[in-house]
């Protein structure tokens, strides 16, 4: 594990950052944002692995809903209007008198 720094060194750190040139901070900026980032990961995957060792189940690490697709439309209506065929009937199926899916199978997109 890296040492800590203390207060002292961090303000060098910094008062040598801001004297830099902006190109050399921007360069010095990305390279501390790619550390920050290797060692983050780590971290993470060390939590994991300590909660493994201890039976906790862990979940899957990523954006959140990256793994679940948006529902494809089913459905399409006079004006373009598209439905999934999931939850209550749309508004302009319920506009035009359909009361139940089986009314919209004329609506029905073929794939």
């Amino acid at each position: 594990m890296a040492k800590k720094a203390n207060q002292t060194e961090v303000k060098a750190l910094i008062d040598t950052f801001t004297e830099m040139p902006i190109d050399q901070q921007t360069t010095v900026l990305d390279q501390l944002t790619e550390i920050h980032g290797t060692a983050k990961s780590a971290r993470a995957n060390e939590l994991l692995a300590e909660l493994r060792l201890l039976g906790v189940s862990t979940p899957k690490i990523g954006k959140p809903g990256s793994n679940r697709a948006s529902p494809k439309a089913l459905y399409r209506g006079p004006q373009g209007q598209e439905w999934s065929g999931r939850g209550g009937l749309p508004r302009w199926a319920r506009e035009l008198g359909i009361t139940d899916k089986a009314g919209l199978e004329q609506y029905r997109i073929q794939s």
